[in-house]
Protein backbone atom coordinates (compact mmCIF):
# COMPACT_ATOMS: atom_id res chain seq x y z
CA UNK A 1 0.00 0.00 0.00
CA UNK A 2 2.87 2.25 0.57
CA UNK A 3 3.91 2.22 -3.02
CA UNK A 4 0.59 2.71 -4.05
CA UNK A 5 -0.13 5.65 -2.37
CA UNK A 6 3.52 7.39 -2.37
CA UNK A 7 3.03 9.49 -4.93
CA UNK A 8 0.20 10.91 -3.45
CA UNK A 9 1.14 11.76 0.16
CA UNK A 10 -0.71 8.26 1.93
CA UNK A 11 -3.61 8.73 0.05
CA UNK A 12 -4.83 6.22 -2.81
CA UNK A 13 -8.59 4.44 -3.40
CA UNK A 14 -9.88 1.01 -3.01
CA UNK A 15 -9.26 0.15 -6.54
CA UNK A 16 -5.87 1.16 -6.55
CA UNK A 17 -5.07 -1.40 -3.97
CA UNK A 18 -6.93 -4.03 -5.38
CA UNK A 19 -5.43 -3.55 -8.57
CA UNK A 20 -2.00 -3.64 -6.04
CA UNK A 21 -3.23 -6.92 -5.00
CA UNK A 22 -4.33 -5.85 -1.65
CA UNK A 23 -8.22 -6.76 -1.55
CA UNK A 24 -10.90 -4.78 -0.35
CA UNK A 25 -11.76 -6.92 2.54
CA UNK A 26 -8.26 -6.48 3.73
CA UNK A 27 -8.87 -2.74 3.72
CA UNK A 28 -11.79 -2.66 6.28
CA UNK A 29 -9.72 -4.95 8.76
CA UNK A 30 -7.04 -2.51 8.14
CA UNK A 31 -8.96 0.28 9.33
CA UNK A 32 -10.30 -1.50 12.02
CA UNK A 33 -6.67 -2.01 13.17
CA UNK A 34 -5.80 1.45 12.65
CA UNK A 35 -3.61 1.21 10.24
CA UNK A 36 -5.71 3.38 7.70
CA UNK A 37 -8.03 5.92 7.84
CA UNK A 38 -11.10 6.01 5.38
CA UNK A 39 -11.92 9.71 4.31
CA UNK A 40 -14.55 8.31 2.21
CA UNK A 41 -16.29 5.43 0.45
CA UNK A 42 -13.31 3.94 -1.88
CA UNK A 43 -10.67 6.51 -0.41
CA UNK A 44 -8.03 5.79 1.92
CA UNK A 45 -4.81 7.15 3.57
CA UNK A 46 -2.08 4.95 5.32
CA UNK A 47 -2.56 6.90 8.99
CA UNK A 48 1.69 6.87 9.89
CA UNK A 49 2.35 8.33 6.18
CA UNK A 50 3.98 11.81 7.33
CA UNK A 51 1.75 14.55 6.89
CA UNK A 52 2.10 16.53 4.17
CA UNK A 53 0.55 20.38 2.57
CA UNK A 54 -2.24 20.12 0.82
CA UNK A 55 -2.67 15.99 1.75
CA UNK A 56 -6.68 17.24 2.16
CA UNK A 57 -6.71 18.48 -1.10
CA UNK A 58 -5.38 15.39 -2.68
CA UNK A 59 -8.19 12.94 -0.24
CA UNK A 60 -10.77 15.62 -1.86
CA UNK A 61 -9.58 15.13 -5.78
CA UNK A 62 -9.46 11.00 -5.15
CA UNK A 63 -13.23 11.12 -3.85
CA UNK A 64 -14.33 13.23 -6.26
CA UNK A 65 -12.91 10.92 -8.98
CA UNK A 66 -10.08 9.99 -10.87
CA UNK A 67 -9.79 13.14 -13.10
CA UNK A 68 -10.46 15.24 -10.70
CA UNK A 69 -8.13 18.31 -10.02
CA UNK A 70 -7.97 20.78 -7.29
CA UNK A 71 -9.33 24.37 -8.94
CA UNK A 72 -10.07 27.73 -8.25
CA UNK A 73 -8.78 29.42 -4.90
CA UNK A 74 -7.60 26.20 -3.54
CA UNK A 75 -5.49 26.17 -7.05
CA UNK A 76 -4.37 28.83 -5.67
CA UNK A 77 -2.74 28.14 -2.54
CA UNK A 78 -1.13 25.01 -4.07
CA UNK A 79 0.94 27.50 -5.90
CA UNK A 80 1.35 29.95 -3.08
CA UNK A 81 -0.12 32.70 -5.39
CA UNK A 82 -1.85 35.48 -3.31
CA UNK A 83 -2.69 35.28 0.41
CA UNK A 84 -5.59 32.89 -0.16
CA UNK A 85 -6.19 30.48 2.47
CA UNK A 86 -9.65 28.49 1.45
CA UNK A 87 -11.59 27.44 4.09
CA UNK A 88 -13.02 24.64 1.27
CA UNK A 89 -11.28 22.27 -1.67
CA UNK A 90 -12.39 23.44 -4.55
CA UNK A 91 -12.00 20.60 -7.10
CA UNK A 92 -12.77 20.69 -10.71
CA UNK A 93 -14.13 17.02 -12.59
CA UNK A 94 -15.54 16.76 -16.14
CA UNK A 95 -18.88 15.52 -15.44
CA UNK A 96 -21.86 16.08 -13.05
CA UNK A 97 -20.80 14.68 -9.24
CA UNK A 98 -23.92 13.21 -7.61
CA UNK A 99 -22.51 12.96 -4.14
CA UNK A 100 -21.82 15.91 -2.18
CA UNK A 101 -19.28 16.83 0.94
CA UNK A 102 -18.75 19.03 3.64
CA UNK A 103 -16.02 21.25 3.06
CA UNK A 104 -15.68 20.46 -0.97
CA UNK A 105 -16.87 22.43 -3.79
CA UNK A 106 -17.29 21.10 -7.09
CA UNK A 107 -17.26 22.57 -10.07
CA UNK A 108 -17.85 20.55 -13.61
CA UNK A 109 -15.81 21.41 -16.53
CA UNK A 110 -14.18 19.19 -19.46
CA UNK A 111 -10.20 20.57 -18.97
CA UNK A 112 -8.42 20.10 -21.88
CA UNK A 113 -5.03 18.17 -20.99
CA UNK A 114 -3.02 21.60 -21.19
CA UNK A 115 -5.45 22.46 -18.50
CA UNK A 116 -3.83 20.18 -15.67
CA UNK A 117 -1.09 19.70 -14.16
CA UNK A 118 0.43 17.93 -10.88
CA UNK A 119 2.34 20.04 -8.59
CA UNK A 120 4.07 18.11 -5.63
CA UNK A 121 1.92 15.37 -5.62
CA UNK A 122 -1.69 17.26 -5.91
CA UNK A 123 -3.64 17.41 -8.38
CA UNK A 124 -4.44 20.69 -10.31
CA UNK A 125 -5.20 23.36 -12.72
CA UNK A 126 -2.38 24.64 -14.50
CA UNK A 127 -1.20 28.02 -14.13
CA UNK A 128 -2.99 30.21 -16.56
CA UNK A 129 -6.69 28.03 -15.85
CA UNK A 130 -6.48 28.29 -12.69
CA UNK A 131 -6.20 32.45 -13.10
CA UNK A 132 -9.01 32.48 -15.55
CA UNK A 133 -11.12 29.99 -13.10
CA UNK A 134 -10.33 32.93 -10.24
CA UNK A 135 -11.16 35.30 -12.43
CA UNK A 136 -15.10 34.97 -12.23
CA UNK A 137 -14.76 35.20 -8.32
CA UNK A 138 -12.08 38.03 -7.45
CA UNK A 139 -12.58 41.06 -7.91
CA UNK A 140 -10.42 42.19 -11.24
CA UNK A 141 -7.69 44.27 -9.23
CA UNK A 142 -6.66 40.64 -7.06
CA UNK A 143 -6.58 38.99 -10.21
CA UNK A 144 -4.18 41.48 -12.35
CA UNK A 145 -1.94 41.00 -8.91
CA UNK A 146 -2.04 37.45 -9.20
CA UNK A 147 -1.13 37.62 -12.54
CA UNK A 148 2.14 39.61 -11.74
CA UNK A 149 2.92 37.15 -8.63
CA UNK A 150 2.44 34.32 -11.62
CA UNK A 151 4.39 36.02 -14.03
CA UNK A 152 7.22 37.00 -11.52
CA UNK A 153 7.65 33.69 -9.86
CA UNK A 154 7.93 32.26 -13.70
CA UNK A 155 4.34 29.62 -13.57
CA UNK A 156 2.97 31.91 -16.84
CA UNK A 157 5.18 33.56 -19.87
CA UNK A 158 4.69 36.78 -20.78
CA UNK A 159 2.43 36.24 -23.46
CA UNK A 160 0.35 33.92 -21.85
CA UNK A 161 -0.18 36.52 -18.78
CA UNK A 162 -1.06 39.62 -21.14
CA UNK A 163 -3.14 37.17 -22.85
CA UNK A 164 -5.41 36.66 -19.29
CA UNK A 165 -4.81 40.57 -18.27
CA UNK A 166 -6.74 40.84 -21.55
CA UNK A 167 -9.42 38.56 -21.16
CA UNK A 168 -9.89 40.38 -17.42
CA UNK A 169 -9.85 43.23 -18.70
CA UNK A 170 -12.59 42.72 -21.24
CA UNK A 171 -14.99 40.96 -18.64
Amino acid sequence: LFRVSEARNGWFRAADAVEAGVPRQQLARYVDSGVLRRLAHGVYRLRDFPAQPFEDVIGACLWAGPDAVASHDTALAVYGLGEVAPSVVHVTVPRRLRKRRDNVIVHTCLLASRDVTVRDGVPVTAPARTLRDCATDHPTEVVEKLIAEALARGLLSRRVADTIQTEVGDA
